[in-house]
């Protein structure tokens, strides 16, 4: 995973769903490593770059 990636940001993506992963990415403890969702165009964790 890239630098800055945190076991916070992992326990945003402990879900299957991807919409509901980047719900839960949109969170301030994940702000650092946050990026746009190509599925729902919401800021979530780098972890879910698996849906590209």
């Amino acid at each position: 995973p890239p630098m800055g990636v945190s076991k916070a940001c992992s326990s945003c993506v402990r879900t299957a769903d991807v919409k509901e992963a980047c719900t839960q990415c949109d969170r301030f403890v994940c702000q650092n490593c946050s990026r746009l969702c190509s599925s729902c165009n919401a800021l979530t964790c780098s972890l879910c770059s698996v849906v590209e």
